[in-house]
């Protein structure tokens, strides 16, 4: 099933520039699969070696945040989000 991704600006250059992606997939997993195939490294900025979330990662299912997992069903037409938290001193 077709989902579409957006990409936050820090990670358009993985994407060729590209704010949101249209792939294939079931499944966050399937998603995070389907942004590597097309654009490599992508997967390493979302998720450690052993397959984690990365504790900055905040994950959006149509503009809902949700628990960070694998497994998250997805349905046609739904709109993702991994977005980093980005912490700073406000100077």
């Amino acid at each position: 099933m077709s989902i579409k991704v957006y990409i936050p600006s820090l990670w358009r250059n993985l994407t060729e520039g590209k704010a949101r992606l249209e792939v294939e997939a079931s499944d966050i997993a399937g998603a995070l699969e389907s942004l590597e195939a097309f654009n490599p490294g992508f997967k390493s900025h979302v998720i450690n070696e052993k397959g984690e979330f990365f504790p900055y990662i905040i994950i959006f299912i149509n503009q809902e945040a949700v628990s960070p997992g694998l497994s998250i069903t997805l349905n046609e037409g739904d709109e993702v989000a991994f977005l980093p938290v980005l912490a700073g001193d406000g100077t």
